[in-house]
């Protein structure tokens, strides 16, 4: 007997076929997938955005994936909460560049790249940031060819090592912080304290340990979008406008 999940696949594979076709049909298919099976899964409201940014409904398209970052807020754990927002803000810088909104296109891959970032600790990925610590470019720029377009599109392109720097600095300021968060992290990880009353993943053990650990959280819930974009709008949003070229 087919699911829930199983028939919303089958939809989802019919919105597909139909996107060149008839895309509003194929909007309304993706919208009864969603609604049909209870779990959010990102893909398919990635694919409804851009859907509705391919009907030319923009608006409708940035609504989903900004509502997605809050539901995600809400709903996911903090090992993986900055990974899955990262991945919708690089939902919205391609709608941005797409859209040739160059300026918010660096707003919204800085939300990215402070997400990617904030993923290595808050997961625990100790390994990872001994590797990487010494020659990791936090900002991206040294490969992403397109936040250097950008740049080069608000005639700003002289200013990007300039600009990631400064990105660089709000890590470096923090970060003892950060280091307290991927310790711990880390130790929950390695934890041998399972829960013998109920069977659980390593995921849920790892998050049961974290939220009993209110320094952590304490520490963790200061490291939100609005800090972040504190940042911006006092260092970074200025140094973009102020600099000369």
């Amino acid at each position: 007997m087919d699911t829930a999940f199983d028939k919303s696949r089958e939809l989802i594979k019919e919105a597909t076929a139909n996107k060149t076709k008839d895309i509003n049909k194929a909007i309304s298919l993706i919208e009864q997938a969603i609604n049909i099976y209870p779990e959010i899964i990102i893909e398919d409201k990635f694919k409804l955005a851009n859907y509705y940014h391919f009907a030319g409904n923009k608006e409708k398209a940035y609504a989903i994936l900004f509502g997605l970052i809050t539901e995600m807020n809400k709903k996911s754990t903090f090992t993986i909460r900055n990974a899955v927002i990262m991945q919708i803000y690089g939902q919205i810088c391609t709608l941005c560049f797409s859209d040739k909104k160059f300026s918010d296109y660096i707003f919204y891959y800085s939300l990215q790249r402070y997400h990617t970032n904030l993923a290595i600790f808050t997961q625990g990925r100790k390994q990872d940031y001994e590797i990487t610590k010494g020659t990791f470019d936090a900002f991206g720029a040294s490969y992403s060819t397109k936040i250097n377009s950008c740049f080069k599109n608000i005639h700003k392109e002289s200013i990007i090592q300039e600009f990631s720097d400064k990105f660089n600095e709000f890590f470096k300021y923090h970060r003892d912080d950060l280091l307290f968060i991927l310790e711990i992290s880390y130790s929950a990880h390695l934890s041998k304290d399972y829960n013998l009353n109920s069977p659980e993943s390593i995921g849920e053990r790892v998050e049961r340990i974290l939220q009993s650990d209110n320094e952590f959280i304490e520490t963790l819930t200061k490291y939100s979008d609005e800090y972040f974009i504190n940042y911006f709008n006092q260092v970074l949003k200025p140094f973009i406008e102020n600099c000369e070229e």
